[in-house]
């Protein structure tokens, strides 16, 4: 994404906020086997695709279903921190949990007015954590089921974290050496005050 913006900034003088993406698969060989297995592969790290059909001019999802607004088939990346956007969090924060997470980010900015808002839906990124004032929330399936998980940087190091129901977090490291780099993340940013 960040070589396609650099190459579209030599051609175009404009602010580009946000990029889309997604693939397009030639709806005649839906049923191919090579098809299916790039399909699952982009269902496995949560890439949008459709297909057309050149023959009725029309997209279709995956299951052969007609789509007729293809909005919600195209992943959309956030290029631009001077636009506000309404997104809703893929993985919703209750207020224990929301609580916990000022409380945290009080910790390592200490005596500053603190605040956060969804910044990004995407993949994770470990240099934009460390390099950005981000934090970031996702989902995995744990040992009780599907379990919050929060990751952000105190200082130079990588904290990861359980965000339980109830706003109390354990230490979980053990994550990381799983396939977070394939799920998907809610990126927030950190206001200072």
């Amino acid at each position: 994404m960040n070589l396609l913006i650099d190459y579209l900034k030599n051609f175009f003088d404009f602010q580009i906020n946000f990029v889309f993406f997604s693939y397009i698969f030639d709806y005649s060989r839906i049923d191919e086997k090579k098809i299916k297995t790039m399909c699952k592969s982009l269902d496995s790290q949560k890439i949008k695709y459709i297909f057309y059909d050149i023959n009725t001019l029309s997209y279709f999802d995956n299951a052969k279903k007609k789509i007729n607004n293809i909005e919600n088939s195209i992943n959309k990346f956030r290029v631009s921190e001077e636009v506000e956007d309404v997104q809703v969090a893929q993985y919703p924060l209750n207020i224990f949990q929301k609580d916990k997470i000022k409380n945290i980010l009080e910790s390592i900015y200490i005596g500053k007015k603190i605040s956060y808002r969804l910044f990004n839906i995407g993949f994770l990124s470990i240099t934009d954590l460390k390099n950005k004032a981000l934090f970031c929330i996702t989902k995995f399936n744990g040992k009780k089921g599907s379990e919050i998980y929060i990751f952000y940087f105190n200082n130079e190091n990588l904290e990861i974290k359980l965000l339980k129901d109830d706003g109390s977090t354990s230490n979980d490291e053990s994550i990381f050496n799983t396939m977070i780099f394939k799920n998907m993340v809610d990126f927030y940013k950190i206001i200072l005050e």
